[in-house]
């Protein structure tokens, strides 16, 4: 209440100094300064009440005077304090409007988890005129202790490029997006995905950049150990883009395609058009030497369509169709060729993540099993071998148990022949 009993007493002084003095609302000007103060931290209403009342207290003091004179010099200054009353009046209310929709703003800004920091100057200056409270936790510095002070020096920021590059693009194109590496309080180094954009108070009034950035090092930690398993893996891997498959599928069902895997084996062509529509995304240097590519640059972008052959495209058809039906990993062996034209022989397993409702990140896991199956017909042929040796053998054990069997009664066949032959040779007894 003390914050208004001032301008009462100032408006009571003005008054009385209008009322009693001769100077005919000369006086009632200083007025303004009356709704000025009232509209340091009042609302729209309070100004508005207070401007109708000091007009109000101009005429009050003027008319007891000058009613009934002729229109004078006393007229003209009543209506210049009413015209300047009216003026403070309409000024204060719209700053205190453009201050509260500021302050609407700026709590808007302090509820996102997101920092909003707005430096003002150039590259020199660099001082920070405002900090949201999402600043304040992520970076652990208080309003107080980082408004004022160089951002350069308290963050230490890391940025990507050179800043006469990020300089030169906010003045081509008023802002500027990437990643920059800042330090908290307690010396945690961060990875934020920042955006600056360019503020200019007035034509001649002081640039400002206004930089909203999200903390990603919980992110960026992860992908980097995704892509290090990814690279690390002993087997061929690769991430694919499927969207454009998926929207075929669906005008597919659209035009009346009930069994999708019939259909994609009757009309190979459909499947070929398909494999051209995929897009290779990442690709790990196993695969990379598992179709003999030059390098991963070669695969990045691009198909796999000229290491398909026609089993390829029977299993392609076969894995999108239980991808299809919902099942969330598929697997299947078939045969590729690489881009030499050598026949390959894998297993593959695919997976659609689980918020990949478009195929747009499908993971393709592949083991190479040419060698593995390459051995398995060896050994499958020295099975094969020694079975039939082992049938020979047991022929042979056969034969010679049968010869000997046939030889026993065939000897003593031959003994007794040659003990009767011996005796009618014998000469008789006397």
């Amino acid at each position: 209440m003390l914050r208004f009993a001032v301008p009462a007493l100032i408006a009571v002084a003005i008054f009385l100094a209008d009322a009693l003095t001769h100077l005919g609302g000369a006086v009632a000007v200083l007025y303004t300064a009356v709704v000025l103060l009232v509209a340091n931290g009042s609302g729209r209403t309070r100004i508005i009440w207070t401007g109708a009342g000091c007009a109000a207290l101009t005429l009050i003091a003027f008319l007891p005077g000058h009613l009934g004179e002729a229109w004078g010099s006393s007229h003209v200054r009543l209506t210049v304090s009413l015209a300047a009353i009216s003026i403070t009046t309409f000024l204060a209310v719209r700053t205190r409007s453009a201050e509260a929709n500021f302050a609407a703003q700026a709590r808007v800004l302090d509820l996102t988890h997101d920092t909003v920091i707005i430096h003002q100057g150039d590259r020199n200056s660099d001082t920070i005129c405002y900090w949201n409270d999402g600043a304040a936790a992520l970076y652990g510095y208080s309003r107080d202790e980082a408004i004022g002070a160089r951002g350069q020096d308290l963050l230490h920021t890391e940025l990507p490029i050179a800043r006469e590059q990020i300089e030169a693009v906010i003045a081509a194109e008023g802002a500027w997006s990437g990643e920059i590496v800042r330090t908290r309080k307690d010396g945690t180094r961060l990875i934020l995905s920042s955006r600056w954009s360019v503020r200019q108070q007035g034509r001649q009034g002081r640039r400002q950049i206004i930089e909203t950035s999200a903390d990603v090092t919980e992110q960026r930690l992860l992908d980097r150990r995704y892509q290090g398993i990814f690279n690390a893996a002993g087997f061929a891997i690769w991430e694919a883009d499927w969207s454009l498959i998926r929207r075929a599928i669906l005008t597919l069902k659209q035009e009346g395609v009930t069994d999708l895997e019939a259909y994609l084996l009757a009309h190979p062509s459909a499947v070929r058009q398909m494999v051209r529509d995929v897009a290779i995304l990442d690709i790990n240097a196993v695969a990379v030497r598992l179709f003999k590519a030059d390098s991963r640059e070669a695969l990045i972008g691009h198909s796999l369509a000229r290491s398909f052959t026609p089993a390829t495209e029977a299993a392609f058809a076969r894995a999108l169709a239980r991808v299809d039906a919902g099942e969330p990993h598929v697997e299947l062996e078939t045969l590729y060729q690489t881009l030499t034209g050598e026949p390959v022989e894998v297993l593959i397993r695919v997976t659609v993540p689980d918020n990949g409702g478009d195929w747009d990140r499908v993971l393709v896991t592949a083991v190479d099993l040419t060698e593995r199956n390459r051995m398995q017909a060896r050994l499958n042929e020295t099975l094969a071998e020694l079975s039939h040796a082992s049938r020979i053998s047991m022929l042979g054990e056969l034969a010679a148990s049968i010869a000997h069997e046939v030889n026993q009664p065939l000897a003593a066949v031959v003994t007794y022949g040659e003990a009767g032959r011996r005796w009618l040779s014998r000469e008789p007894l006397d």
